[in-house]
């Protein structure tokens, strides 16, 4: 299967099964550890339980992710229960290596331009107000701020991104943080996915889901994009691998 042939998406859901045959399976591994879109997709077909689907707000996921949440919600848990299973001996140490570091200040520098003001747009001076927050490390206002932004804005990927984040840095792993990040990691600008798809794999590490986390590091591997967040997951890979293989 070459990088420009994407699986179906039944494939996708057979394959986090463990029940593609194995000369389809080694081809769809593959193709997903090139592809960013599929081994993001790929990684939230674990991730996705059925109470998420009740937990999103309307318009915040996009069709694909809405379908693979059904089907997961109609096939069961097995896959995920057989993951943890396997993981359930290496959880011990993996929460440990999950990043504590917040969004740098170039993310504000980039959105509105050094030295300028948000415009005068109350959405971009609220995003603007919690992302500052974020940068200063004061989650309980950037959290505050960025809620209210979401609530009247919920099919907002570029503030999900950002919420999440808040939400994350609160220490806050629950399915609605990984959700709401899993919107913000289908934004189209790759520093805002990027950035959502890294904390989500975070959030899944220090949830001891290993597999879901190694799936999203993986799509932030350097390709055309060489940025802060493919050498980390390098690194963060490296590391977990060193605990499941001491």
């Amino acid at each position: 299967m070459s990088i420009e042939t994407h699986p179906e998406l039944e494939d996708l859901i057979a394959h986090a099964r463990g029940t593609l045959p194995r000369s389809q399976e080694e081809s769809v591994h593959a193709h997903c550890a090139q592809c960013k879109e599929c081994g993001q997709e790929q990684a939230m077909i674990l991730l996705l339980r059925g109470d998420h689907r009740q937990r999103m707000r309307r318009g915040a996921r996009r069709k694909n992710l809405l379908l693979a949440a059904m089907v997961v919600l109609l096939a069961g848990t097995a896959a995920t229960l057989m993951l943890s299973g396997y993981f359930s001996d290496r959880v011990s140490g993996f929460a440990a290596l999950a990043t504590t570091e917040t969004i740098p200040e170039s993310h504000v520098h980039m959105r509105f331009r050094r030295g300028l003001r948000a415009s005068g747009d109350l959405y971009d001076r609220k995003l603007e107000a919690g992302m500052v927050a974020l940068v200063q490390q004061d989650y309980r206002k950037a959290s505050e701020t960025l809620e209210e932004l979401f609530t009247e804005h919920p099919e907002s990927s570029e503030t999900a991104a950002y919420l999440g984040v808040a939400f994350y840095l609160s220490g806050d792993d629950s399915d609605r943080t990984k959700a709401i990040l899993a919107q913000g990691a289908q934004d189209m600008q790759p520093m805002i996915s990027r950035t959502a798809t890294w904390f989500l794999a975070n959030s899944c590490l220090r949830s001891d889901d290993i597999y879901s986390a190694a799936q999203l590091l993986r799509t932030l591997y350097p390709s055309q994009i060489n940025d802060m967040y493919g050498r980390w997951s390098v690194e963060l890979l490296r590391r977990i691998q060193d605990i499941q293989n001491p």
